[in-house]
């Protein structure tokens, strides 16, 4: 789920599918423009621009001041790629769906698709969607046939300053490209109204990718926000001019720019801590003196004594018995003078399972009697010592071995995000902590007398 690329979809929603050649390729496409057709035909552009501009302004309207920057970010790409194709078909407003060519049907069909998702709000669903960059070479070679210029995907649609390197700003699209014998590209990309150098842009097969850093965002980092950062994507393409006056040199230049604001992550990571506890029992309060009696047989016969062993007696729930003390011993004669004929050193008790339990017995050779076993007992409660926090931060796809006590009988993870909104408790021990979407935690082995976790930040989209 960690270090993947963001899916936006705004332009191909239904064809992300592996690189296709030729045929395969061209048959996929008629499928999805067929559906347009199905639906768009008999409309102008005119028409359904006007449609998806309302529902584009509905939806980013609903989504502005969001927390939820991908759909955020998406509402404000399909705003941005329907101005570029109302731009580049202005002239062909009045034109029906069926009368425009194959490449531009699929853009502005797509397009539906994606407005369509957006005023559903499920672009979350295919958002988080692993791409490859590969996977849209076909279409972007498609569209451009006849498409001079259109943004398809900016991503990913947040950024975090650490992954800056691994995970470059890629801006998908046709309109850039490598000077030619007949044709030359001057592409320009600013962000906060300054220029990026020539170096940091890099020509692709299927668009552009930045090669910046931290500090081309400038101060607009923040420690517990989201920064904003304006970017402008501006291509100017030159071609030759008309016959009439090509035989001069003129040239025709066409410029096409689009505004984009991209969203930085906050530089402060996650504080978190691992709080665990140990599961023991101690005794409290006073010992309390039990006395606990036998009847012994009626023998009075010296040479012959007779040994008695009582029942098994209980403590109690929540109790244990703790000492047989016989100075509290005693004899009660039932039928003659018995008692001087019971030994109290022969006397003796057992204690049963774990203490909860007590049997006596004694030794007799007189009349008969009752006897009394002094036996104290003590009521003993569980308690939770707490055993050292373990400290960590954690930044967006980043993840962490934890080492938690393997006598700790609970263990739980809690903290400030970076937003400074609270996490957790989210346990460990016992396991079933349940996925929050910000962090997760799974186990990892034992290893000595520790439990371990690897705990993974994950990326903001």
């Amino acid at each position: 789920m960690l270090g993947r690329y963001v899916r936006f979809m705004l332009c191909i929603a239904t064809l992300f599918c592996e690189f296709q050649p030729g045929q395969v390729r061209a048959q996929t496409f008629d499928v999805e423009i067929a559906a347009g057709v199905a639906v768009l035909g008999g409309l102008t552009l005119s028409k359904i621009f006007t449609r998806l501009e309302n529902d584009i302004e509905q939806t980013r309207a609903s989504f502005e001041g969001s927390a939820n920057k991908i759909l955020a970010s998406a509402a404000e790409q399909a705003y941005n790629m329907l101005k570029q194709l109302k731009q580049l078909l202005d002239e062909e407003r009045e034109k029906t769906f069926q009368q425009i060519s194959n490449e531009r049907k699929l853009a502005i069909w797509d397009l539906y698709n994606l407005v369509n998702k957006l005023k559903a709000g499920i672009a979350d669903d295919f958002a988080k969607e692993m791409v490859q960059v590969h996977k849209l070479i076909g279409q972007i070679r498609f569209i451009g046939k006849d498409v001079k210029f259109l943004i398809i995907r900016i991503a990913p649609p947040v950024i975090t300053r650490q992954t800056l390197a691994s995970d470059p700003i890629r801006i998908i699209g046709v309109g850039f490209g490598v000077d030619q014998a007949d044709k030359s590209f001057d592409t320009s990309i600013s962000l906060s109204g300054k220029r990026l150098p020539d170096s940091k842009i890099a020509v692709k097969e299927w668009g552009l990718e930045l090669a910046v850093h931290g500090e081309d965002f400038g101060a607009t980092w923040k420690q517990s926000e989201y920064g904003r950062v304006p970017m402008m994507v501006e291509s100017t393409i030159t071609v030759p001019g008309s016959r009439i006056c090509r035989w001069a040199g003129c040239k025709k230049k066409e410029t096409f720019s689009a505004l984009y604001h991209l969203s930085l992550y906050p530089t402060a990571p996650s504080s978190l801590v691992v709080r665990q506890r140990q599961e023991d029992t101690r005794f409290t309060g006073n010992e309390e003196l039990v006395q606990l009696g036998i009847d012994l047989p009626n023998l009075d016969n010296p040479d012959h004594p007779a040994v008695t062993t009582g029942p098994v007696w209980g403590a109690g729930d929540g109790w244990r018995w703790v000492r047989y003390d016989k100075l509290h011993n005693a004899c009660e004669n039932i039928g003659g003078n018995g008692c001087p004929f019971v030994p109290e050193s022969q006397t003796k008790c057992e204690f049963l399972a774990d203490n909860t339990q007590v049997q006596c017995t004694a030794v007799s050779s007189g009349a008969s009697v009752h006897y009394k076993f002094g036996i104290y007992k003590r009521r003993l409660e569980k308690v939770s010592i707490a055993l050292p926090d373990i400290n960590f931060t954690l930044l967006p796809g980043e993840t962490r071995r934890i080492e938690v006590e393997k006598v700790a009988s609970a263990a739980w993870v809690e903290g400030k995000l970076p937003f400074g909104q609270d996490f957790g408790p989210y346990s460990l021990k016992p396991a079933g902590g349940t996925a929050t979407g910000e962090i997760l935690c799974t186990y990892a082995g034992e290893v000595g007398n520790k439990t371990h976790f690897n705990c993974t930040m994950a990326q903001p989209w």
